[in-house]
């Protein structure tokens, strides 16, 4: 993930760091790569990780009183080269391909025969030396159990740059019942790049949930820190329907009419296809919609309302438009994929 800031979240006594404000990893990339991906810092030296590894020399690097022309790459490789007697470029190259090979056919199941502990086992070791994949993986079958550990896996895998972990992590906290969290999830999803979070942010199943929310002040907390915190948040559009339920509507229209106009982070312009088109067309018309709703005296909760359920009719899928979604039917998703995942190992 790119340089970012970090929110906290505190759940049964544990804290979780969740990176925000930058593009994840494979945004925009081969999906295919993005298997094969190892958060190089993680990786275990012999008597270190590579991050700490290069913690340290940073601080013998800076310590130095003429470094003339060396930069701190060409220290590293020196040091490293003097150390281990190997090629840094190599050497890292080396271990991220022999991670790849001890857990890849496990991921992708070409180990028939395989016990379930050689295969957990294999994922786990890919796991300890930042395999993303293999991180996820891990996180995901534990929440299948419904087990809190997950949220630790679920916030490697995001920090490392998993662009579906945090979606994950938003469907768990929705499901018990932690509506703020689950928010800021689904808003750090939606804006580091995940379009099925995106969606999910004009759902009538979350709009309900969000006003029923009554910590009012921990929301906007929550919303003010995201906002300031990455560039064209989605949380723009939550603080604005707070203020046009509230006792400030017409704040909450210049709010709606600002994220109106940059409704979401525009990627590299060799990045930008058709969903990120038909996602800005989706949030220009609902904004429109619910700004005229206003402008013809009809209370704003009520447009609101009215207009999520609108945008999520099926038939706007079938004229080529985008239509809202919700956790339920991520969920539904995912059943079916596992359910043809296991008949296809039968």
């Amino acid at each position: 993930m790119a340089k970012s800031s970090v929110t906290k979240i505190s759940h049964n006594g544990h804290t979780y760091g969740l990176q925000f404000g930058g593009w994840l990893n494979h945004r925009y990339g081969d999906a295919s790569k993005a298997l094969f991906e190892i958060y190089t810092n993680d990786i275990r030296l012999p008597d270190m990780t590579v991050g700490e590894y290069k913690s340290a020399k940073n601080a013998e690097y800076e310590a130095l009183e003429n470094k003339r022309d060396m930069t701190f790459m060409k220290y590293l490789k020196q040091s490293f080269k003097s150390e281990y007697g190997y090629d840094w470029d190599e050497s890292i190259e080396g271990i991220k391909k022999a991670i790849n090979d001890s857990c890849i056919p496990y991921l992708l199941r070409q180990k028939k025969d395989a016990s379930v502990n050689e295969r957990s086992m294999a994922l786990f070791r890919a796991a300890d030396n930042g395999h993303v994949a293999s991180t996820y993986f891990i996180a995901t079958a534990l929440s299948d159990g419904k087990e809190e550990e997950c949220l630790s896996w679920l916030t490697l895998a995001h920090n490392r740059g998993h662009i579906g972990a945090a979606y994950d992590m938003a469907a768990y906290f929705d499901q018990i019942g932690n509506t703020v969290d689950s928010l800021r999830c689904l808003i750090i999803s939606a804006d580091s790049g995940f379009d099925i979070a995106y969606m999910n942010l004009f759902s009538m199943d979350l709009l309900k949930k969000i006003l029923s929310i009554q910590e009012g002040s921990k929301l906007d907390s929550m919303l003010n820190e995201l906002i300031d915190g990455s560039h064209n948040s989605c949380a723009r559009y939550f603080k604005a329907v707070r203020l046009l339920v509230g006792d400030t509507p017409a704040e909450g229209v210049s709010l709606l009419k600002r994220f109106r106009q940059n409704p979401k982070k525009k990627p590299a312009d060799k990045d930008i296809d058709d969903v990120y088109y038909n996602q800005v067309a989706f949030t220009e018309e609902f904004a429109d919609a619910v700004l005229s709703d206003i402008s013809s005296k009809k209370h704003p909760l009520m447009s609101l309302m009215e207009r999520s359920l609108e945008f999520a009719n099926p038939d706007r899928a079938n004229e080529g438009k985008s239509i809202t979604v919700g956790f339920n039917d991520f969920r539904e998703l995912v059943g079916v994929v596992k359910k043809e995942r296991l008949d296809a190992e039968v």
